[in-house]
């Protein structure tokens, strides 16, 4: 028997609301840095169009899914790490570490779509695109961080 749309649980759901939110907010917070404040333009542009690719794809894959059906399920008043400030969140140090933090917060949330897109009924291909996207960040990183080396044993 096929699941219906809306038959999941509320709570799955929200785990998607609230990743969906995170991922495409870090994307827009590394783009925007690599847009108006990189001292390497040159490169920066095609990183910052891959990522602006990235984030559109995200909004996209969130639209798929219902971004009514996201909002619903969402519940913030109950939500304990709504308001609540960890210790991490500190200033960042320096610019760098602010683009590893959202990089990072980009991966983990992709990571986490995946995840709970698999338990999700009649959530299509929504893991699937939300993996590539999530390799498709690795990449970006490599550049970014590493410098757009080549991999050992590539030419």
């Amino acid at each position: 028997m096929k699941a219906r749309r809306g038959s999941e649980p509320q709570a799955l759901v929200r785990v998607l609301d609230a990743n969906f939110n995170r991922a495409i907010e870090g994307c827009r917070v590394i783009e925007d840095t690599l847009r108006l404040s990189s001292r390497r333009p040159a490169q920066s542009q095609s990183e910052f169009f891959e990522l602006k690719t990235i984030r559109h794809r995200l909004s996209y894959l969130r639209a798929r899914f219902g971004v009514r059906r996201l909002v619903k399920a969402r519940c913030v008043a109950v939500d304990p790490g709504a308001y609540r400030k960890h210790r991490e969140e500190r200033r960042y140090r320096t610019h760098f570490a602010m683009l590893v933090a959202n990089l990072q917060r980009v991966k983990e949330s992709l990571r986490v779509i995946e995840e709970v897109g698999r338990a999700v009924p009649a959530s299509g291909r929504l893991f699937e695109n939300a993996k590539r996207l999530r390799f498709r960040t690795y990449e970006l990183e490599e550049h970014l961080l590493g410098g757009g080396r080549a991999c050992p044993g590539q030419s």
